[in-house]
């Protein structure tokens, strides 16, 4: 679940053209910057051990296609940096030292710097077409219609509708996660829209890690805020926390996870 977490925050991404669905220009280039914390609680054997990450990803987004139903991009990721405390022991990364991307565990987030990751996202369904994070995402069953890379950018006729109090319900569905938002537009001025999201969302996935097969169900509630450039539709920043809950099966064993999120994206 760490390692989940950790890529999952690096593929922010937004996006918008003046073709008929957005308006940002090809080749418009622009930085995204995520901070996440997340402590998870496991109990096993009648105790209960804490894992604490603190993460903080800056990549480098480029709009390379748009069409009427959607557009394309290319991402890097420039630098990772994450802080990991589990039983008092901490362990630091930083992708920037040529120490700590050879250390093992961080493995999996070094392969990702300076590469480019290329993702598509047409009629509002996410997929990944190349890259480094395509093998790990294909693995956990997020590779299309991930729910990731497709909440940075409002298109025009978002924008037409949005109107203080308006409300709206989408959802994601996946062979390994279904979510279901619930937004409402909060607040609206000349330049921002502010909406706010509540998200249920239930998990069912394994992974493989170090020759063993793990098995996560998980199911729990993120609340969002999303500021969004009135203008683009494009995110200006998020703040986001989520509280989920259930369990990892490794080995027949099933050990109960709990897992908190406070999460911050803004995107310059």
């Amino acid at each position: 679940m760490q390692k989940a977490c950790i890529l999952i925050a690096i593929l922010l991404n937004s996006i918008s053209l003046s073709a008929q669905s957005i308006k940002i220009p090809v080749g418009k280039k622009f930085q995204v910057v995520t901070d996440m914390k997340t402590v998870v609680s496991v109990s096993a054997m009648g105790q209960s051990i804490d894992a604490e990450t603190n993460n903080s990803n800056t990549a480098e987004y480029e709009i390379s296609a748009v069409t009427d139903n959607g557009y394309s991009m290319r991402t890097t990721v420039n630098n990772v940096k994450s802080s990991n405390k589990i039983g008092g022991i901490e362990k630091n990364f930083d992708s920037d030292n040529e120490s700590d991307r050879n250390d093992a565990t961080f493995a999996e987030a070094a392969k990702l710097v300076g590469k480019p990751t290329e993702i598509t996202i047409e009629n509002g369904v996410a997929r990944i077409t190349s890259g480094e994070i395509m093998a790990f995402f294909t693995q956990i069953g997020l590779k299309d219609n991930n729910p990731e890379l497709v909440k940075f950018i409002l298109y025009r006729k978002d924008l037409d509708a949005c109107k203080k109090g308006y409300q709206w319900t989408d959802s994601i569905k996946n062979n390994q996660m279904d979510v279901v938002n619930e937004s409402v537009v909060t607040g609206i001025t000349d330049t921002e829209i502010e909406i706010q999201i509540k998200s249920l969302m239930t998990i069912h996935t394994t992974i493989q890690q170090m020759g063993m097969e793990a098995k996560a169900s998980f199911h729990g509630l993120i609340n969002s805020r999303r500021w969004y450039n009135r203008n683009t539709g494009v995110l200006i920043k998020e703040e986001g926390d989520t509280d989920m809950a259930g369990d990892t099966e490794i080995m027949d064993q099933k050990i109960p996870m709990n897992m908190k999120m406070k999460s911050s994206t803004t995107v310059k």
